[in-house]
């Protein structure tokens, strides 16, 4: 006879394995994929039986997709690793349940197919640093995303160090996308990405969010090419001192030079290079890698610009 109870144990521990987080507990990306692509197919059947007789519904418009990321966490793993960064996880976790008043998931824990819960909001974490919320009863509008804010609104305390959490909101509707789950996904992580430039860090998505997305990742392929090809090079700005009009220093700058478009304005790539991690302090020589070092002349243009200082500083005959 076999062992009934041992079975048990053996397929919840499978489904916790493929479908729950294991630091937050909580569903992960694919519970969420598939659980919202089930429901996105659920409304579509309901809509075109619908259709059939004559009647207009609009399921798929009930389906919103938030997706909150928090930058502090990035910053948490990267400077402590993941032995910190697991219970600060759990901490946001509960805070969010908490506040949008959902129940942890319990055991025994339900696959995707077999999820049917009563409160019309699914919380999971999709990524290191990024929850998703899935809403079956339409856009929750701005009273859920500034719950979802004022819940991660108390800063992290890592070593004794309070950390701004610095989280953002993405949003999504599926009446916005094609009838897939992991397109409307992507474009409530696209709205999330860009959302650091709203005033309050929310962001709805729109088309032109894949448009900036593409040409961004684009800039970024051509900047690493550049940086490999020494395209970038090191220019000195002259600092004079206004009384005397004597050279008391140089501010170095970085400049692009790309063979085919010539000069790359600085305000299009260093907030790039920043983001990515591609700028590095320089190295002893005076310029990072992938720059190109100063002209052997540079002094000699240097004296000449502080021989020009004092020519305009002479007083006239």
């Amino acid at each position: 006879m076999q062992d009934v109870t041992a079975m048990q144990r053996s397929a919840q521990r499978i489904i916790k394995l493929a479908y729950y987080d294991e630091a937050t507990g909580l569903p992960n990306r694919d519970f969420f994929v598939d659980y919202l692509q089930r429901k996105l197919n659920q409304d579509d059947a309901v809509e075109q039986g619908a259709a059939v007789h004559g009647n207009r519904m609009h399921g798929s418009a009930e389906i919103c997709v938030l997706v909150v990321e928090i930058d502090a966490l990035k910053r948490v793993g990267m400077g402590w690793g993941q032995a910190v960064t697991k219970p600060l996880v759990r901490d946001l976790a509960r805070r969010l349940l908490s506040d949008l008043d959902i129940a942890a998931p319990e055991a025994p824990l339900p696959a995707p197919k077999a999820w049917n819960p009563e409160h019309p909001l699914l919380l999971a974490r999709i990524s290191d640093a990024a929850f998703a919320l899935l809403s079956t009863r339409g856009n929750p509008g701005r009273s859920l995303t500034t719950r979802l804010l004022a819940a991660l609104s108390q800063p992290l305390t890592v070593a004794g160090i309070e950390l701004p959490i610095q989280a953002k909101v993405g949003t999504a509707d599926a009446k916005a996308c094609a009838l897939n789950a992991e397109t409307l996904l992507h474009h409530a992580m696209a709205a999330a990405a860009t959302a650091c430039l709203s005033a309050d860090k929310v962001q709805a998505y729109h088309q032109d969010l894949d448009i900036g997305e593409r040409g961004r990742l684009t800039l970024e392929a051509r900047l690493r090419r550049a940086i490999d090809e020494q395209q970038l090079e090191l220019w000195y700005q002259p600092k004079i001192d206004g009384r005397s009009g004597r050279l008391i220093g140089a501010e170095g700058l970085v400049r692009w030079r790309d063979p085919d478009k010539g000069l790359i304005s600085p305000g299009c790539f260093i907030p790039l290079a920043e983001e990515t991690g591609l700028i590095v302090p320089p190295d002893q020589s005076g310029a990072g890698p992938g720059l190109r070092r100063p002209a052997p002349d540079a002094r000699a243009r240097a004296a000449a610009v502080e021989d020009l200082g004092q020519h305009q500083r002479r007083p006239a005959r």
